[in-house]
């Protein structure tokens, strides 16, 4: 994940300096969304696992 944020990061730094603020803004939201959703992932996982430990105990 820290690789391609990292990448995406890159690429939005690179679209500025070319002098493309619509891309850079474009590749700013999708590294919004990926931590979105990395996010509820990781959340929904751990929901999991405290539930199934919940009903073990």
């Amino acid at each position: 994940m820290d690789a391609l944020l990292g990448q995406l990061d890159l690429l939005q730094d690179l679209a500025l300096k070319a002098g493309d603020p619509d891309l850079a803004q474009d590749l700013n939201a999708m590294m919004a969304r990926t931590l979105e959703r990395y996010c509820a992932t990781k959340r929904s996982r751990m929901e999991q696992q405290f539930h199934g430990r919940k009903h073990i105990a």
